[in-house]
This record gives structure tokens, sequence and C-alpha cells, in this order.
């Protein structure tokens, strides 16, 4: 592997493992200062007579930053199937117009990969620290498996020299199936 790829792949990592150790250090600040139970609500003052008692809200008793979160979370993962496919295209796209010069191509390639998964990182980050802030605010511990999806998802995405040479591989071949195009078309 061509030493600046190796510098990147190193890189990217460090990137990465550092968005995991924010997110989980917030994570934890957030156990230990935020509320370890949730306070109970003060008693309902007395109806007048005849009057109907108001319906919880619009979520019932259900807190919405935990709709929020859910909902985040379900939303990442055809975000990051499409963002794939995207990142994908372009790959084959600049890998079949740089196909005279390998060294470039491969370089321009890696930082299009490193950039999709310093990316897709801090979507997941992002759930991540929603989850922590909920746990800060309101003490709900089903926040931690917020938290722990969106370490599971960051180390997921953390490269490898082998993630990088099986994707560029992909790539290329798939560069190579492309129709040539006419030239001057897009």
């Amino acid at each position: 592997m061509h030493p600046t790829l190796a510098s990147l792949v190193r890189t990217t990592q460090i990137i990465v493992f550092a968005l995991i150790a924010g997110m989980m250090l917030f994570a934890g600040v957030a156990y230990f200062v935020g509320p370890t139970t949730t306070p109970p609500p003060p008693p309902p003052p007395p109806l007048p007579a005849g009057a109907v008692a108001p319906a919880a809200g619009p979520f019932g008793n259900f807190d919405p930053l935990l709709l929020l979160l859910g909902a985040m979370i379900i939303g990442q993962l055809p975000v990051h199937a499409v963002m794939g496919m995207a990142i994908n295209k372009q790959a084959s796209q600049i890998a079949a117009r740089m196909s005279g010069d390998p060294a470039s191509r491969d370089l321009a390639l890696s930082r299009l990969w490193f950039n999709s998964i310093i990316l897709r990182a801090a979507l997941a980050e992002g759930a991540g620290l929603l989850a922590g802030v909920i746990l800060l605010l309101n003490g709900e511990m089903i926040a931690l498996a917020g938290v722990a999806f969106a370490a599971v998802v960051m180390l997921m995405l953390i490269p490898s020299r082998g993630k990088l040479e099986n994707w560029l591989q992909r790539v290329t071949n798939a560069a190579a199936m492309m129709p040539a195009r006419e030239p001057g078309r897009r």
C-alpha cells in the first residue's frame, strides 16, 4: 500500500476512535451527573365540580425525545445505505475517468472513501449524543441503547487496510465493466 494511503487509513482510524471516545465520555458524564431517577410529578390540584380531567399530552406518558431518538436511529439505516450506493457510483466514475493513472486513481478513491466514513461516523455520533442528552436531562436509562447503537455503527465503520483494498478492487472492477461513453458526454 502506498505510504499516503496508509497514513489516510491511520488518520481516519484516529478520527473515528476520537468520535467514539467523545460520545462515550459524554454519555458517562451524563450518567453520573444527570438525574438517576425522574422526580415524581406533583399531585394534580383538585378539579372543580363538573370539570373533566385533561387528557395526557400528544404522546401520552412517553418522552418525545425518545421518539426523536428512535426516529433518528431508524432513519439512519436508509441514509447509510443510500450514501453507500452514491459513493460507490461516484467512485466508479472516478475510477473509469482516471484508469490511466492507477496511483492517482487510488489516492482520489481513498480520499472519497475516507470522507464518507467520517460523514457516516458523524451521523451515528449525532444519535449517540442525542441519547446522551436524553440521559442527562431525563435520566432515561433506555437512552443508553442509543449510545450503544451509535458505538456499534462507528466501530463497524473503522477503516483498515484490508477494507480499503477490497473496496478499491470492487470499485475498479465496476469501473472496468462500465460502458464507454462518447467524448464530451457526462
